[in-house]
């Protein structure tokens, strides 16, 4: 799926009240201040979350210096919202992770930009509160994968069975609303942790270890699907680290 995205990181502490076409979502990495969306005001502090829906009214002041980044981009396949969203994560949280790599790698490979950008929607999807049965089922669904996925013997299959529908309808469903079957979200999530071994472990962790690591027994499948996602092979990936 593409996503048509616009990323960077900025220091400005004012942002006057604006609208955007596309979604987008805001992560507050340093600096405490307030965030108005619509009629209503947030306080944000490094580790907040804020995702605003296309054409929602915004502005923000931060208190002396800060940073965010801010990615923009169409995200409605994926984020059922009419309404701005706003959480907190640690400081060092996953989406704030995520958000860095997107922006680090926002010029380089499409594919792998793109990765990232689904995994950073589908952490957000599991803050979004929805009232239907079958929306809930999947953030379990996603949970749970995430929580297994570095485990070579997480089975899909057994996870959708739990949740209490037929594999084959909840399946469908979890495509549906995260634009991605569960096999193609567990294998993201892994190569996304295969990348982020190789960028801080390169020079102490072997290709194999890496491998092994993010739940795969055969190198040349993982260095095969790693290629898929990311248009390079681990090899290569791992040299550009140094």
């Amino acid at each position: 799926m593409e996503y048509h995205l616009n990323a960077a990181e900025t220091d400005y502490t004012v942002f006057v009240s604006h609208s955007h076409k596309k979604h987008e979502i805001v992560l507050f990495t340093d600096g405490v201040g307030a965030l108005c969306l619509g009629e209503k005001q947030y306080l944000f502090r490094p580790g907040t979350v804020a995702v605003i829906p296309p054409h929602t009214t915004h502005s923000s002041r931060t208190e002396g210096e800060g940073r965010r980044i801010y990615i923009q981009g169409v995200f409605d396949a994926v984020l059922p919202l009419d309404e701005p969203l706003v959480f907190c994560e640690e400081e060092n949280g996953d989406c704030r992770q995520l958000a860095e790599l997107i922006v680090r790698n926002r010029f380089g490979n499409a594919n792998y930009v793109n990765a990232l950008c689904h995994a950073l929607l589908q952490r957000v999807v599991t803050h979004v509160n929805t009232e239907e049965p079958v929306h809930r089922a999947v953030q379990e669904i996603v949970q749970t994968l995430s929580d297994r996925c570095l485990d070579a013997a997480c089975d899909i299959t057994a996870v959708l069975q739990k949740s209490g529908y037929a594999v084959d309808y909840i399946r469908a469903c979890f495509r549906h609303i995260m634009g991605k079957t569960p096999h193609a979200f567990v294998t993201e999530l892994r190569i996304r942790h295969a990348c982020f071994l190789m960028e801080l472990y390169h020079a102490s962790l072997s290709l194999t270890q890496i491998c092994e690591q993010c739940g795969y027994s055969d190198y040349a499948y993982f260095s095969k699907t790693f290629k898929s996602v990311t248009g390079y092979t681990p090899r290569d990936y791992a040299k550009m680290q140094f």
